[in-house]
């Protein structure tokens, strides 16, 4: 079961994103005011909560982090490595997808990747690529 930490200061906006990721049994969603980083699994965090973390951030591929649409610290997240940003005003499904993308990363970090045939066990998914057409059995990740 992968965890997924909801530490942002919207608590309406954390419920309902936790309402989306509870949707799947095998996901444990987390919502906290201060993210614990030494607890494994995803981190959403509002960008002042990224920006008190000390730099480098060590893993910063399970991080999705909150912006502003004119944030100058996107600059510094990028730098860190980040590689999921969603912007204040963006929408519960959209957050849902980075936090996707953020496991699906974090996962073939720890598997061995086989690029025809994958499993993710963990995620509950599995997909192979036929033709050129890659094939997804299952969309939730957690």
């Amino acid at each position: 079961m992968r965890t997924v930490q909801l530490a942002i200061h919207d608590p309406s906006f954390a419920g309902r994103i936790r309402a989306l990721l509870s949707q799947d049994e095998a996901c444990n969603v987390v919502v906290t005011e201060q993210a614990d980083l030494k607890s494994d699994g995803i981190i959403l965090m509002d960008e002042d909560a990224f920006g008190a973390l000390s730099q480098p951030v060590a893993d910063a591929d399970r991080f999705v982090v909150i912006a502003g649409r004119n944030s100058l610290g996107l600059e510094r997240m990028w730098e860190a490595g980040i590689h999921h940003v969603v912007f204040q005003g963006d929408s519960p499904t959209t957050v849902e997808l980075a936090i996707i993308a953020a496991l699906l990363r974090t996962a073939t970090k720890r598997e061995s990747f086989a690029p025809f045939d994958s499993h993710w066990p963990d995620l509950g998914i599995a997909h192979s690529i036929a033709s050129n057409c890659p094939e997804v059995r299952r969309s939730r990740p957690c």
